[in-house]
């Protein structure tokens, strides 16, 4: 994938193959500004001064005019003080190179809080050096220079070896200061000057921006106010405990409702729990050397680890590793494995595939507190359950027909905006999704009011996540969990995989293509050359390769379930094949074509617009007409057409 936001999203395993745009959350509903919060509601946030003492922009208008007038940002910025800070960050800041960004930063102490911040030297780090990287202090920009300094140790040894000795005996940064006694020598002119030109933070106390104060504050939340269980009954998700679960209780109170459920001490036998943990020495000396996955990088376990024990970043980098299997588990030495499923649940349907072409459904997760995940739908219409080995997490659900307030998926599901971070989103849009999202057309309508589902996961408890209900995780401690994603041999399930895969197969998971796989679907005549029309018809629109690979993916996975299903649940698949078929003549509605959670709403008109790569064909409607086995009353031409396409991140 050739966006690293987009392939850390579909490593998460989030919304199929959506692409996450992230913003800063300034809006409220309609798009009016969001200024303020819910009156009379302290923010979340256990604020300290900021190092530099930078302040939000609101604070400006409480001045009294002639402090108001000295502000520092437009005689700091000069000429660029034009455009806004956001177009500083996003626009103009990424055109620089490094020397070019150090450059900027002496010119004003307005200039050097800009390129002082600490993402753009995350961004700069991971791009420059991957995974290749050694955590230093608390910033991402003492982070840049000892991986410079490391990178020159190949070429000048003797150098690079002072310079590292000198770094080693510098003292932690855990203030936020800029220390002159980072070691600089040989560093790119003047990138020295902007790590260490002072022994003290620069003090900026007329200046406000959001955009500087914002991860401020975001780094500030108060994780001890989403330690504590909901309050209110009806915001809780239903637990219940371990002892009480069996499998007819599983299918009642979960599965066929399609809901959320909290299953107490259902993983406490696991042997991870006693030699995964996040503080245990032993756990970080065995997988210390061990790259995982982390964002879109590989990051040596033992670096991670140090950066998560000291970071300040708002949304810190989170571990989810879809090969924990290979990494972790065959090192049992001959014991039992460190983890198995924790619930009785039906068979999997993805499991009845060949190994090799099952798309990737278990991960290690683990991050620091203030890590986790925003909002998303897991992929390919399946569900997940989530066990956690240490730690404590705080989960947020909403049903599929409910899009959490501050996100804001495209009309096909292809494309999500959400905030930047999962602290931003609880200071800004928490508040609103405890009063409820109106779901209905008839704003007077009290009934139609949705409201967020809550619940905690301690150790040992598993959640039980439903197929297309958004869910967002916060680590209110530092965690460590393992989480499976899995289709349920119910009917209702099975219906809603093959919708999905035949609707979307642009937005399939985790499957990597199985080589070779022919293109024979639906039976009859089969496809045929088909295959290449369908990626030809979606790669028009894309102009991506990347689009029609994923395309190609998803079909093939698409037959091969397909075929599944025809041997194990012919009855289902038959009910679906009719219902597609009414629906491209425009004879029926419900279950035939639903969006990307599969769920069957019986709205005609909604079916018709998610149609997906297949609605991108009928919208080439020509002469002739094709045969799948039965009749689809529509042709293919040359015309173009409108489907988005992308990958994911929550």
């Amino acid at each position: 994938m050739p966006v690293p936001e987009k392939r850390a999203a579909e490593e998460r395993g989030v919304v199929g193959a959506h692409t996450v745009k992230t913003k800063r959350a300034r809006t409220g509903k309609g798009g009016t500004p969001r200024t303020s919060r819910s009156a009379g509601t302290r923010p979340p946030v256990a604020l300290t001064p900021h190092a530099l003492a930078i302040k939000p922009l609101g604070s400006l208008f409480l001045l009294p005019p002639h402090l108001r007038a000295q502000e520092s940002r437009t005689p700091g910025l000069g000429s660029i003080a034009r455009l806004d800070d956001l177009a500083i960050a996003d626009l103009l800041l990424p055109l620089l190179d490094v020397r070019s960004l150090c450059t900027l930063a002496r010119a004003s102490r307005v200039c050097y809080a800009f390129v002082a911040m600490d993402d753009l030297w995350r961004a700069r780090t991971v791009e420059r050096f991957g995974g290749r990287w050694a955590w230093w202090g608390s910033s991402w920009r003492d982070t840049y220079a000892r991986a410079h300094v490391a990178e020159r140790f190949q070429r000048d040894a003797e150098w690079a070896s002072t310079q590292l000795k000198r770094l080693e005996s510098r003292p932690a940064d855990t203030t936020g200061a800029v220390t002159r006694d980072l070691p600089t020598d040989g560093l790119p002119t003047p990138l020295a000057d902007l790590l260490c030109p002072l022994s003290q933070p620069i003090p900026l106390p007329l200046l406000f921006s959001d955009l500087l104060f914002h991860p401020h504050m975001c780094s500030s939340l108060d994780l001890a106010l989403f330690a504590r269980p909901p309050t209110h009954p009806l915001l809780s998700v239903p637990a219940i405990p371990a002892s009480e679960l069996s499998p007819d209780t599983l299918l009642i109170r979960a599965i066929l409702p399609c809901t959320p459920l909290l299953i107490r001490g259902a993983c406490r036998d696991w042997p991870a729990r006693e030699s995964w943990r996040w503080d245990d020495p032993a756990w970080r000396d065995k997988y210390g050397r061990v790259a995982f996955r982390a964002e879109g990088v590989d990051v040596a376990l033992k670096e991670y680890l140090a950066y998560a024990d000291t970071t300040r970043d708002e949304a810190p980098l989170y571990i989810f590793d879809a090969e924990v299997e290979k990494k972790m588990v065959p090192d049992v030495n001959g014991g039992p494995p460190p983890y198995h499923a924790p619930l009785p649940l039906p068979p999997d349907v993805l499991s009845f595939l060949p190994r090799e072409h099952q798309p990737d459904h278990t991960w290690l997760v683990a991050g620091p507190a203030r890590s986790g995940s925003g909002f998303h739908v897991d992929p390919n219409a399946s569900w997940a359950w989530n066990g956690v080995v240490t730690g404590k997490k705080r989960w947020w659900f909403f049903p599929p027909h409910a899009t959490p307030p501050g996100v804001y998926p495209s009309p096909t599901g292809s494309d999500v905006t959400s905030p930047v971070s999962l602290a931003e989103w609880i200071i800004n849009f928490l508040d609103e999704a405890r009063d409820g999202v109106d779901t209905a057309t008839d704003p007077s309508s009290s009934s139609s009011r949705v409201r967020v589902m809550e619940c905690i996961q301690e150790e040992g408890d598993v959640v039980l996540v439903p197929r297309g209900w958004w869910h967002a995780v916060l680590n209110v401690e530092p965690a460590v969990a393992v989480t499976h994603n899995f289709v349920p041999a119910v009917d209702t399930e099975v219906a809603a995989l093959v919708r999905f895969l035949r609707d979307r197969a642009e937005q399939v998971s985790g499957y990597r293509g199985g080589g070779g796989v022919g293109m024979g679907v639906m039976g009859g005549g089969g496809m045929g050359g088909m295959g290449g029309m369908v990626v030809g018809a979606f790669g028009r629109t894309s102009g991506d390769a990347g689009d029609e690979c994923r395309v190609r993916h998803g079909l093939e996975l698409y037959e091969m379930v397909r075929q599944v299903v025809a041997e194990r649940w012919p009855g289902v698949l038959a009910e679906v094949d009719r219902d597609f078929e009414g629906a491209v003549r425009g004879e029926a509605g419900g279950g035939a074509c639903s969006g990307g959670d599969g769920d069957n709403d019986g709205d005609a008109e909604a079916d018709g617009k998610s149609m997906g790569v297949w609605g991108a064909l009928r919208g080439d409607a020509g002469g002739g007409g094709f045969s799948f086995g039965f009749r689809f009353g529509f042709g293919v031409g040359g015309g173009d057409v409108d489907e988005e396409g992308g990958e994911s991140d929550v």
